[in-house]
């Protein structure tokens, strides 16, 4: 089996290539327009949004309403399970918003994942 199958060693490296660009590069391009569309090909972002530079992006579960601001330095992670940003909302610079974290209760620091609506 090659490692290109979707959900093989090669696509994963893929997926997570792509968000090392989007994070890595894409936010920092001085042009809105430029980092909207980049980061469009990759989440959902409604009508009217802003994503400004530097903010961080983690996993392909995301989506952000119309008319939303993600500030500098904002980190949304849809890694775990969906992140959905309704319309109008706008997040602060330097905000964390996570899906994926580790159960402070587990003897074992075991990962858990919750959706964040």
């Amino acid at each position: 089996m090659s490692g290109t199958a979707k959900n093989g060693i090669g696509y994963e490296f893929t997926r997570n290539l792509v968000i090392l660009f989007l994070n890595s590069i894409a936010a920092r391009i001085p042009f809105h327009a430029v980092r909207l569309f980049m980061y469009r090909r990759v989440i959902r972002v409604g009508a009217g949004s802003s994503i400004l530079m530097k903010a961080t992006i983690r996993g392909f579960r995301i989506t952000i309403g119309k008319g939303c601001v993600i500030n500098s330095g904002a980190l949304l992670d849809g890694r775990g399970a969906q992140l959905v940003l309704g319309d109008f909302v706008d997040v602060s610079p330097d905000v964390r918003i996570w899906t994926l974290a580790h159960d402070p209760n587990s003897p074992d620091h075991a990962a858990r994942a919750r959706p964040v609506i």
